[in-house]
């Protein structure tokens, strides 16, 4: 019997574990220290490295200063947004200007309870939150805009706690590699797109070839976009409607409304309707056909800007980086100064 077909003993079956064992070690230790720490959305989704698909260029400093989210009954604006908001970046510009800004969540806005319809629950807990101001902007991304759209009240239920600032996050919160799978899973996708494929779909991630990427973004592989997977999901917008009827019960409240819809970053860098699942409706055209409502449409701002400004959305994240965040809140600054609402470019 040759020794290749003899049966290992224990003692060298352990040792062929141990081995295996550290190999795994080794290429997960290196496999860490190439993918880097953790800072986009789309990269850790997807399972994709950092170093790879990361921002190479540092952005600008924002004073602290400017990142402040005033009490209510000091507050000139009041912001009702989502992740595009609760860092106070585009706020920041406000605060420049001098304008006190107070954000608070949507999600603290999802129990409707005890009004007849959203845009009275909606009234009642901004005034009743002390708020004093007018002015008040409803940021939504344009994926989730539809959703929002659609809250409904229970009249009978007892009436929802007030209204609640946001604390103020950090700009960029690094997160570690997320173990071993996500090393193994980021070293098999950033093989498979050795193979140049034009359009695929890691996880939550979507990678598209660009011919024009390395002239909009700095990363490595600038040849590819990365875009959330949800963007190409998200429902045919019919809420408008409802969005003219929350708006006209914030002004019978006193209330000026701003409406401000972020647009996915795949509305800004891929054609109108790009892979979509469901019927692709422009939500800002189906706005301004609304009489009295006033947006601030910043498709046209961002997609022209896109050309000239490389990494306005961060390569390896779903939102904009501080140089896009401070354009849309000079953009803001302009259009609460001036008597028309629609696009400031």
């Amino acid at each position: 019997m040759s020794r290749l077909s003899r049966p290992l003993s224990l003692k060298n079956y352990c040792l062929v574990i141990v081995a295996a064992l550290l190999c795994m070690a080794i290429v997960g230790a290196l496999g860490a220290a190439w993918s880097r720490p953790l800072t986009g959305d789309l990269a850790r989704l997807g399972h994709l490295p950092e170093v790879e698909f990361g921002p190479r260029q540092t952005p600008p400093p924002i004073p602290e200063q400017w990142r402040i989210n005033s009490a209510f009954a000091k507050a000139d604006v009041l912001v009702i947004g989502d992740s595009f908001s609760i860092g106070q970046i585009w706020q920041s510009r406000l605060q420049a200007h001098g304008l006190r800004t107070a954000t608070v969540h949507w999600d603290l806005l999802e129990a409707c309870t005890g009004a007849p319809d959203f845009g009275s629950h909606l009234a009642r807990l901004i005034r009743e939150s002390g708020f004093k101001g007018r002015q008040i902007i409803i940021e939504s991304v344009e994926r989730s805009l539809e959703g929002r759209m659609q809250l409904s009240c229970e009249p009978t239920a007892a009436p929802a706690a007030p209204l609640q600032l946001i604390k103020t996050n950090a700009l960029e919160q690094q997160q570690g590699v997320l173990g071993w799978d996500w090393v193994y899973k980021a070293l098999w996708h950033t093989l498979r797109l050795k193979q140049q494929p034009q359009d695929v779909t890691f996880q939550h991630t979507r990678v598209v070839a660009m011919v024009d990427g390395c002239q909009q973004f700095s990363h490595r592989r600038c040849e590819y976009g990365l875009f959330y997977r949800n963007d190409f999901q998200k429902p045919t917008f019919e809420g408008a409607p409802q969005l003219a009827a929350i708006d006209q019960r914030l002004r019978e409240a006193g209330l000026q409304p701003l409406w401000l819809v972020m647009p996915d970053k795949s509305s800004v860098y891929l054609p109108a309707g790009y892979g979509q699942q469901h019927r692709y409706v422009d939500p800002w055209q189906a706005i301004k056909a609304l009489p009295g409502v006033h947006q601030l449409d910043l498709g046209p701002l961002l997609r022209e800007a896109r050309l000239t400004q490389r990494d306005l959305y961060l390569p390896d994240d779903t939102h904009l980086s501080r140089e896009g965040f401070n354009l849309v809140g000079e953009a803001v600054w302009r259009a609460l100064t001036s008597n028309n609402a629609q696009p400031a470019n």
